[in-house]
């Protein structure tokens, strides 16, 4: 459908729209192979992209060209995983509250102790309990 019908429509009809076309992919997927469907759009990527990269003139031969695009590949998607890595981390400490000082042993156990045992009951509550006490005892 044409984009400039579309924009004379209201939010309730662009909504209906759009679940028609999600219902419309959704099939497609169903019924065709997603890897097949979308392997020209991969390799034009690839040689847009990798290819351009380590050679922009075509000096280099075929098999070269190919072996080096491939590790372009591999860095890039590489890179890409080693950035999410490091964004979930700074992301999770974040999240986490900032202690002054160091946790002590007691402490450790009762925060590995509460992760095993749900803390839903009171009998695992005061089992949790129980075994910090004894644990602080024999120190």
């Amino acid at each position: 459908m044409d984009r400039s019908s579309i924009s004379g429509t209201t939010e309730r009809q662009r909504a209906h729209l759009q679940s028609i076309a999600a219902l419309g992919g959704l099939a497609r997927a169903a019924r065709h192979d997603s890897v097949a469907h979308t392997a020209t759009a991969r390799s034009a990527f690839h040689e847009r992209h990798f290819i351009d990269q380590v050679d922009p003139d075509r000096t280099l031969d075929e098999a070269d060209r190919l072996r080096r695009a491939s590790a372009a590949k591999r860095l890039h998607f590489a890179r890409m995983a080693f950035l999410s890595h490091k964004a979930r981390k700074a992301n999770a400490a974040a999240r986490r509250p900032l202690r002054s000082e160091p946790l002590t042993m007691s402490q450790s156990l009762q925060v590995v102790l509460r992760r095993r045992i749900p803390s839903t009951t009171r009998l695992a509550r005061e089992t949790t309990d129980d075994v910090v006490s004894r644990w602080d005892q024999s120190l």
